[in-house]
């Protein structure tokens, strides 16, 4: 398989509410969970060939946690100070090009949580949350189920 770098794509006004540094953080985050869990499934590889597929993935928004309102059980129920991120995925075959399949999630920092007590917490942890759930396809799939 190969896995293409993160692309983030944000729409202008999220550009301005992150530091340069924040962004490179998210996407070393975004980069290497998805590749440490492929790897464990497939080879990684660079170059297009048979049986060999191409995974790319994309963030398309993303927001800070609010850590001093997350503090307050009653704004973290009520979702005010939760973050999150939505990103976009396709698998296509490396050598024609043609999708195999494509899908959009969305995920937010929820109540019951731990995260969202730093700035990016709740994006890490949406990130996590689509890695472990990219972990059970993937043996799913290796499995035939």
């Amino acid at each position: 398989m190969i896995l293409d770098p993160i692309v983030v794509d944000l729409q202008e006004e999220d550009e301005h509410r992150f530091s340069d540094e924040e962004i490179q953080e998210i996407v070393e985050y975004a980069d290497s969970e998805p590749a440490r869990v492929l790897s464990k499934h497939f080879e990684l590889v660079t170059s297009p060939g048979p049986r060999t597929g191409r995974l790319r993935l994309a963030l398309t928004d993303i927001a800070k946690s609010k850590p001093l309102l997350n503090a307050l059980p009653h704004t973290r129920i009520a979702g005010v100070g939760r973050g999150g991120a939505a990103a976009e995925g396709e698998y296509d075959d490396s050598q024609t090009g043609e999708q195999i399949f494509a899908g959009v999630r969305r995920s937010t920092g929820t109540f019951l949580s731990t995260t969202g007590f730093s700035a990016l917490s709740d994006i890490k942890a949406a990130i996590d949350a689509w890695v472990e759930n990219l972990d059970e396809r993937c043996a799913d799939w290796k499995s035939g189920r």
